[in-house]
């Protein structure tokens, strides 16, 4: 007997749909209150935790400039 599995990626829901989007919260000191972001790729957390931590980021494709917004300027 021979099983044939194909797996082409459809788990039924298009990663489109805004229902589909993760959430990103944050607070702290370095955050602004009740700041709503526009949506944006989680690629662009990795240079806003590299900033937060003062560390020199990897190369990378994120942005800061997407979610330097929600920080205050000191």
């Amino acid at each position: 007997r021979l099983i044939v599995y194909v797996n082409k990626g459809d788990h039924g829901f298009h990663n489109g749909e805004m229902d589909m989007k993760t959430i990103f919260r944050a607070f702290g000191p370095s955050f602004k209150r009740n700041f709503v972001s526009e949506p944006f790729d989680s690629i662009h957390i990795y240079p806003l935790m590299c900033k937060l931590l003062q560390v020199e980021p990897a190369p990378h494709n994120g942005s800061l400039a997407v979610t330097e917004d929600m920080l205050w300027s000191r």
